[in-house]
């Protein structure tokens, strides 16, 4: 009887072996975007914070888990930095923001610690486009390629550079200095490399994410990676010191320097290389963002968020990425306006509405990929009754419209001016009453 059965479970195993080998497996590369950020945190004592505890001069966290209103996320509530990371503008609140500067926007970012008067640990984020990837494709496998600047290890070299998946905000806000999960990938500092200024591979350094792992059926699994990866969106990064993280005191200088998204030379970016099965496409498509580090534009895409009554110039800028997954330039635009609202109707499209072509404003970057910037200058006059709604469209030469918060409608806020200098509580009721 089993040897009747036999020829049946050969073709059996033979289709499932044809029908896993269909599966195939395809690679999206994807640049770091522009924005990372570097965290350091200073001080004259060195370890964690308790919950509650609001002495401004406990000192330097060590592995970084914030002790006050703050959980797993920078979302989850806690109070905001004394310094946004990408503009270093002050920001009133943070009962301990005095632990911690930043340094961002940069050509290099830092990675582990040293004592140079005081406790100095430094920690770095990057941040990838991996939205093209469906959320329910199988992750087999990802590695994240480092470009090493310099080294500053005076007497410790027995460290590793971890990679840990974070939630940072953008910009940066203090209480993500403890937003990171468990290890993901790690290299040993002994192991790192450092760019000569004439080969690229000499400052090549490779971080293998988790393990793969080939299930009985022939699938691929690597579930820290498939944890790593934010399908369908950002994927975002923190690089620590296994010696930070363990709250080992620094004696002196530990600690590397990499190349960050802002290097002048784009080929020493950082770069997520990300192993995938192709049962579902890519969905590769172009988005627009605001502008990190800028000081008027990180946030909205307007140089005024309000305006009183009267005629204003008003300064427009926007981001336009796309990152077509193959390390090439992206794809231009076809189409970039600014549409304006003018009578507050939710329509962009009736006869006293505003249509204006964006100019780039490099007209010499050709690279779409990591981000090129677009902006336009116009009057506006309000009545001080009606918010002016505004949002950019965007269209590629593959006629696919970007997405993102500028694609949809933003407001300006309109602000009725008192009949006189003096008459402040007419200009607030009168305010309230629109």
């Amino acid at each position: 009887m089993k040897g009747k059965r036999l020829p049946h479970l050969v073709l059996l195993m033979g289709t499932i072996v044809l029908f896993f080998c269909s599966i195939c497996s395809a690679q999206f590369v994807t640049n770091s975007t522009q924005a990372d950020g570097e965290l350091k945190s200073s001080g004259a004592q060195y370890g964690q914070f308790e919950q509650g505890d609001k002495d401004y001069n406990f000192g330097v966290l060590g592995g970084g888990s914030r002790g006050y209103e703050w959980i797993t996320s920078s979302k989850s509530p806690g109070k905001r930095g004394a310094s946004g990371a990408v503009d270093g503008e002050p920001d009133a609140g943070s009962s301990k923001g005095n632990t911690f500067t930043t340094t961002v926007l940069d050509d290099n970012m830092k990675i582990g610690q040293t004592l140079d008067g005081n406790y100095q640990i430094f920690k770095s984020y990057l941040s990838f486009n991996t939205s093209a990837i469906h959320p329910d494709a199988v992750i087999s496998g990802a590695k994240l390629i480092l470009y090493g600047k310099e080294a500053h290890n005076d007497t410790v070299t027995t460290y590793d550079i971890e990679v840990r998946k974070s939630a940072y905000t953008d910009p940066l806000w203090n209480p993500d200095w403890g937003a990171v999960s468990g290890e993901l990938g790690k290299k040993a500092v002994s192991n790192f490399i450092y760019y000569d200024g004439d080969d690229y591979a000499t400052g090549k350094n490779e971080i293998e994410i988790g393990v793969e792992t080939t299930l009985l059926d022939g699938t691929k699994l690597n579930t820290q990676a498939d944890m790593l990866i934010e399908q369908g969106g950002i994927t975002k990064i923190v690089l620590v010191s296994s010696r930070a993280i363990q709250e080992v005191m620094p004696s002196d200088n530990e600690y590397i320097e990499i190349f960050s998204s802002d290097a002048v030379d784009k080929n020493l970016r950082p770069q997520l290389e990300i192993d995938y099965d192709t049962t579902y496409d890519l969905d590769v498509r172009p988005l627009l963002t605001w502008i990190p580090g800028d000081t008027i534009f990180k946030t909205s895409g307007t140089s005024d968020d309000e305006l009183s009554t009267g005629t204003h110039t008003v300064t427009f800028k926007v981001r336009y990425i796309y990152d077509s997954g193959d390390c090439s330039k992206g794809i231009a635009p076809k189409t970039a306006k600014l549409l304006i609202d003018r009578n507050g109707n939710d329509s962009f499209n009736d006869a006293d509405d505003l249509s204006q072509d964006l100019t780039a404003s490099d007209p010499t970057d050709d690279d779409y990929s990591d981000g090129k910037d677009y902006e336009t200058t116009v009057e506006l006059t309000t009545n001080g009754d009606n918010d002016l709604g505004y949002k950019f469209l965007f269209v590629a030469d593959d006629d696919s419209e970007a997405e993102g918060d500028p694609a949809g409608k933003n407001l300006i806020t309109a602000i009725q001016d008192s009949d006189s200098s003096d008459d402040s509580g007419k200009c607030f009721i009168s305010t309230l009453l629109h």
